[in-house]
This record gives structure tokens, sequence and C-alpha cells, in this order.
């Protein structure tokens, strides 16, 4: 469906938000035996202190949390195979977490500083309220797991401009570049090292989120990379700005058990609103998925071939024919 394929030249896109944090992706340091991590009351990072949990082992062996003094004993295997929200997970990124939510503290208090913009203030640290694009070894872009960042509203539009002449400033005092691959008029990012940031050139309201490149896991890379071939190998025209996302988890069955289907989305690095859709399906068990179309309407039901419409049968995904609108299969 010529009309229907996703191309970010011709519709709007966006790196979209609420992403889930990643499973153990670094900054963990390989001691022997027990690491030991002792919270200190106070600690300025809220993510970090609403997440975190006390472990308490009422016989005695293995290990133990101290409510007394605030601290926790957590194994190296813990954190070694950390799983998605655990306490393992928490240690093995709390030195990455780190690291950028400092770079976002300390350019929330800059701001802050500036007289020529609205009072910005530290609780205004956001999580998540969007993500940053990373570049896999195919060439595909696709979002990191989670985000540090900030967003303000102005109470003048025209500070719009003001914000983002702040966050150039900043960003260029701490020594960062402006990505040149990625971003343009509307969006664009700074780098170094392994910490990216996006930050909005127009529009209300002005954000600004931080990440670590590194917050992807091998899995995450290898499945979005499989959706990026199959969309290759149905489109002649790939913009190298499309922004390919979706999540194992999103993985449904058909009702006739043969088929595996994803609704994924294909947004544009430099874009903030908008997103069209992208539908996948494949045999259970297959690895190779089969790439059907995508856009941001209704398509026909005639393109659904007889494999796709069998392996979306059931999913619900709306189709038209002669001005009627139907499910999939119906």
């Amino acid at each position: 469906m010529e009309n229907n394929n996703i191309n970010a030249n011709t519709i709007n896109t966006s790196v979209p938000v609420n992403t889930t944090p990643a499973a153990n992706q670094g900054g963990a340091k390989k001691n022997t035996g027990l690491i030991i991590l002792t919270i200190l009351l106070g600690l300025g990072t809220a993510g970090f202190g609403t997440a975190f949990f006390m472990e308490r082992n009422k016989s005695g062996n293995g290990p133990v949390a101290d409510k007394s003094d605030n601290t926790c004993v957590v194994t190296q295997d813990q954190v070694d195979n950390a799983e998605e929200g655990t306490i393992g997970d928490i240690v093995a990124n709390y030195d990455t977490d780190k690291e950028v939510k400092d770079l976002v503290s300390e350019m929330i208090k800059y701001m802050g500083e500036r007289r020529d913009l609205d009072i910005v203030s530290p609780n205004m640290m956001t999580i998540d309220s969007g993500s940053v694009p990373v570049k896999l070894d195919n060439g595909a872009l696709t979002t990191v797991s989670k985000s540090f960042g900030v967003t303000v509203t102005p109470v003048d539009t025209a500070k719009v401009n003001a914000y983002n002449t702040a966050a150039n400033d900043f960003f260029i005092s701490k020594g960062f570049t402006k990505n040149s691959e990625i971003g343009g008029e509307f969006l664009y990012y700074f780098d170094k090292d392994n910490i990216r940031c996006g930050v909005t050139s127009s529009g209300i309201p002005f954000s600004v989120n931080c990440s670590n490149v590194n917050w992807i896991s091998d899995e995450q890379a290898e499945f979005v990379t499989a959706l990026y071939n199959a969309f290759v190998a149905n489109n002649t025209d790939v913009n190298s700005m499309n922004v390919y996302i979706a999540k194992k988890s999103d993985i449904a069955t058909s009702t006739s058990g043969k088929y595996e289907y994803i609704r994924a989305t294909i947004a544009s690095a430099n874009s903030i609103v908008g997103g069209g859709y992208a539908l996948y399906y494949r045999e259970v068990g297959a690895t190779e998925w089969t790439y059907v179309l995508g856009g941001n309407g209704i398509p026909s039901c005639s393109e659904f071939d007889e494999a796709a419409t069998e392996a979306f049968t059931g999913s619900g995904f709306a189709c038209g024919d002669n001005g009627e609108i139907k499910t999939v299969g119906e």
C-alpha cells in the first residue's frame, strides 16, 4: 500500500514516551563475594529511593538488609544476572543512572539561575518523558530504554528560544558536541562519551531528555534489527531518520495459533509529535518477520493477503472495504 507506507518525510512522527527500564546495562563493578550498598538518608535520587526495597532473611542465612543502619547486602550473582525491576537491576545500573541524573540536575540548576527564563526548580526532573535514538549495527535507529530530563511550559511562548539557547550554552560548556547524523530542525542531539541528550528546538513544551546510549540490551537490539530488516525488504524508500520502536512483550499470537504478530511504531528522530504504526507477522517458531504495511490511517482490508489476514485475525486491528470499517479477518 503505497499511500500507507511509512516515510518520516511525509508524516508527523515522534520518539514516544514512557519507555521501560532495561535490565542490567552496565554500571556494576565486578567485585567478588558480596556488594554492599549503603543508602544515605536524604539521597536526592527519588527514582532510586522509591524503587529500592530492603530484604531481610529471618533465618539468618543469605543476604540480609539491616534496617537499623540503612545498609543492604546484595550478592554478585543478583547483579550479574539482574532481572528488570529487581534490587540487582538497581545496583547494576546505579553508576550510569547517577551520571545522567547528575548531568540533568546540573542543567536544571543552570537554567534556574538564568534571569531570562521562567523559574526552573530542582524537583522538575522528569523520568522517561522521552527517549533518545541510537544506531544499531545495521544502521537502524531505535530508542534506548529510559531517560532523565526536564520539561518546561513557559508562561511567555516567546521564551522558548531562550530555553533553547540556555540548553545549547549548557551542553557546550560541558564539552558536548551536536550530533550531525541524527536530528534536524525540530529536534537535535548533543553527545559526549556515552551520554546523548535530545533538545526540542521549537514549540511548547520545551524539553530535554538525556540517556546513556548503552541502555539497550543485546536481545532488544536483535529484535528491532529483525523488524528493520523486514521493513527494508518490502520498501524501496527507507528514510534514514526513521526510528523503529517495539517491545517483545507486545508480540501476540493469532486466533489460529499459527502466527505471531506485532504492531510496532516508526517515528522520526527529528520530530516531537505524531507517530505511525507498522504491522509485522511470522509463523510461530520462525525468526524472520514479514512486514505487511504501515501508516497513520485505516488501511484497506484487501491489502492483507491470505497469510496476513490469518495472522491478524483476532488482533482487533481495523481495516476498511467499500466504506465499511471492520477488523482484519472479520
